[in-house]
């Protein structure tokens, strides 16, 4: 076990075991990158075909950039929760916009306080969040060597909103889900450093 332990490390641990617990069946990752501004999100959770970004806010964390972090989470995922410390709740309530469930994180238990209601994220957003590689899938090219804009530009005019989205769940799906099987077998009580099993670690490819 690790000798130094992170406060927002020890939060995310308690989220992944609440959920697991909750919803039989889905699927965590641990610092996935995402959309055009190739940023980090703490946690993704796939759970019957729909994407949760999660954000972790222990007592040591700063909200300075959380009101434009839940912004972008907004344009890519179907759903944007925050996880926060009593310390942050009724700021991060007050940065949220509606769309965003706050959930409070005390010493053993996690209390709704306001409710998870969906998004509607965008196309390119979700194509940005793709591989390259991924998506060449979905656009067969001619011989001649394409961009990685030249893939993109094609998904965005040939695919619905809705087909990207069903992409983006896919390719998520595929990258994340040996990773987590692993954690699931490796982890014990309090397994911190089981943590590092569930970064993604995903190569979106240049934009």
């Amino acid at each position: 076990m690790s000798l130094q332990v992170r406060p927002a490390d020890r939060i995310k641990l308690f989220v992944i075991e609440w959920l697991i617990k909750r919803y039989p069946g889905v699927i965590i990752g641990s610092e996935v990158m995402y959309g055009t501004s190739r940023r980090m999100v703490d946690l993704l959770a796939l759970y019957e075909g729909c994407t949760y970004a999660i954000e972790i806010k222990s007592e040591r964390d700063s909200t300075r950039r959380l009101s434009s972090q839940l912004s972008e989470y907004a344009l890519i995922f179907d759903y944007t929760i925050v996880f926060a410390h009593s310390k942050h709740v009724s700021k991060v309530i007050s940065l949220s916009r509606s769309k965003v469930a706050v959930f409070e994180v005390l010493d053993d238990s996690i209390v709704q306080k306001t409710p998870l209601k969906k998004n509607r994220p965008v196309k390119r957003e979700m194509a940005y969040s793709i591989s390259t590689s991924f998506l060449k899938k979905y656009v067969p090219m001619s011989k001649n060597r394409c961009t990685a804009i030249d893939v993109r530009t094609r998904i965005l005019r040939e695919y619905t909103r809705e087909a990207i989205h069903q992409m983006l769940y896919t390719f998520l799906k595929g990258r994340l889900t040996d990773r987590f099987n692993l954690y699931m077998k490796e982890r014990g009580e309090n397994s911190y450093d089981d943590l590092s099993l569930l970064s993604a670690q995903l190569k979106i490819g240049p934009s």
